[in-house]
């Protein structure tokens, strides 16, 4: 689960999600100060995010993934 927490600024670009890695059928969620979005991530869930590069973008993350370490390592190719 993927939690982000827009403050303070009260104009910027919202956050983009897309159906698939290939970016079909996007959809923005329009920037709004002190909305969260909140989705639930997956290895097929795919988003981004950009800044107006006028205005500072700050945010709060919160990711929650409940996993086995060692398969969450392999999956990212961290182990060695």
């Amino acid at each position: 689960m993927a939690t982000f927490f827009r403050t303070k600024v009260e104009k910027n670009i919202g956050t983009t999600l897309y159906k698939d890695k290939d970016g079909k059928e996007k959809y923005t969620i329009e920037w709004k100060q002190n909305r969260a979005l909140i989705f639930s991530r997956t290895d097929d869930s795919w988003h981004n995010y950009e800044s107006d590069k006028n205005n500072m973008r700050i945010v709060l993350i919160y990711n929650l993934r409940k996993d086995d370490p060692a398969k969450a390592l392999e999956r990212h190719k961290l182990n060695t």
